[in-house]
């Protein structure tokens, strides 16, 4: 038991000591992501996977010292063998960097879906609105893998981030 507890104590300080660093993404960030996702199950067969696209800005930081706040906009397409799928929008999100280079976040999105029949027919187009969180890990300053689970054209999705 006391090998556990100097065990939990020893991860305990290294993650602080990791924490203690700047945050891995601030105002006046910019980040641009290319993504890619599983597709959601259907009786059609998927062509095209979903891909996304987005940019995203940071807007304020400071909050709660590691924290900030970024807004962007996007983009995702999906083609299934009798019709594809297409959605942007905006999206806001908060960032809090709890570990060295692992920026992690939480958002809503909205936006405007289009569904159009493979003869050309707008089979139907609404309003579209969802809730995510994720994940960039950077590797350099500028390169980072990111993950995100949410609702959009895919619910899971993975890809990489370009900050600029």
């Amino acid at each position: 038991m006391k090998n556990i507890f100097a065990l939990l104590m020893v991860i305990t300080v290294a993650l602080a000591s990791l924490n203690a660093q700047s945050p891995a993404f601030r105002k006046g960030d910019k980040v641009l992501t290319f993504t890619a996702g599983v597709p959601y199950v259907s009786t059609y067969i998927s062509v095209v996977p979903p891909v996304i696209v987005g940019l995203e800005f940071g807007i304020v930081d400071g909050i709660l010292e590691k924290g900030a706040v970024g807004i962007g906009v996007y983009a995702g397409f999906q083609s299934f063998s009798h019709f594809s799928n297409v959605l942007t929008g905006i999206r806001g999100a908060f960032h809090y960097t709890f570990v060295k280079n692992l920026d992690t976040y939480a958002g809503i999105s909205v936006g405007w879906r289009i569904g159009m029949a493979e003869n050309g027919y707008t089979a139907w187009n609404g309003f579209s609105h969802g809730e995510f969180i994720g994940a960039r890990y950077y590797f350099t300053r500028s390169f980072a893998l990111t993950a995100e689970l949410g609702y959009g054209i895919s619910s899971l999705t993975g890809g990489v981030a370009f900050k600029f």
